[in-house]
């Protein structure tokens, strides 16, 4: 009883209405898995099989309220490469203790004129040096995994390029050239600083019920909150 009270919830609803997007994340994963078991993986640059499982289970580890926020941003940076040559975005838990994971999302122009194996070349590089920087931006991050691919008009078979850097033995050889790089070839080099929340279950349903006309009628009525008690005991008490 309780079970089905609590699945028959507006704020039950609302927490699978904003997962939808983080199913992006998912599919992402099962895209290169599948990869890899089925020998597509490209690996011409020094990238191996252990490497990417590596950054497959850092990615299968992240729970499904950080999945939105990661599959929000990867989608951001494909929409914005529909206007730039080159689209990537920085994105990490606000954690002020070492041990975090930064990521870094890019997505890189295909040009028609070039083959597949100088374009994946030149995206890796490209990844390559945007983790790279992204140290600098994320002093408290311990992994830096980036993530390319195509531009949102490429109409091939998308593939992903994902690189792990390990910045726990992070050197002031490794910031100089993190800092060179960053200079040299402007990367990451005017960024704009954002946040937010991700609350399992959003509320926004909850306050509808608050502000409703109907809402003296709901207090004798089950808290849409799933708890099984009356909205007046629960969420419609005086604070």
């Amino acid at each position: 009883m309780i079970w089905h009270g609590f699945i028959n919830s507006d704020s039950y609803r609302a927490k699978k209405e904003a997962d939808q997007i983080s199913y992006t994340w998912d599919a992402l994963i099962d895209s290169v898995t599948d990869s890899i078991l089925n020998g597509r993986s490209y690996f011409e640059t020094g990238r191996t099989v252990d490497e990417l499982e590596q950054c497959l289970r850092i990615l299968a580890g992240e729970r499904r309220t950080w999945r939105r926020a990661l599959a929000e941003s990867i989608l951001t940076v494909i929409e914005r490469s529909n206007v730039q040559k080159l689209s990537a975005r920085v994105i990490a838990e606000d954690k002020s203790t070492d041990g975090s994971t930064g990521y870094v999302f890019l997505a890189l122009v295909f040009p028609v004129d070039i083959d597949l194996h100088t374009y994946r070349q030149a995206r890796l590089a490209w990844l390559e040096k945007y983790c790279t920087v992204a140290k600098l931006l994320l002093p408290n991050a311990t992994k830096i995994l980036g993530i390319a691919t195509e531009h949102k008009a490429f109409n091939g078979n998308r593939s992903e390029d994902l690189i792990l850097i390990d910045a726990s033995k992070w050197t002031k050889e490794n910031e100089e050239e993190a800092k060179r790089i960053q200079r040299e070839e402007h990367v990451l080099e005017n960024t704009e600083k954002f946040g937010g929340t991700y609350k399992e279950f959003p509320v926004s349903h909850l306050v509808s019920h608050l502000k409703s006309p109907m809402a003296r009628d709901r207090k004798e009525r089950a808290c849409p909150c799933g708890s099984g008690k009356k909205y007046k005991k629960c969420h419609g008490r005086s604070r």
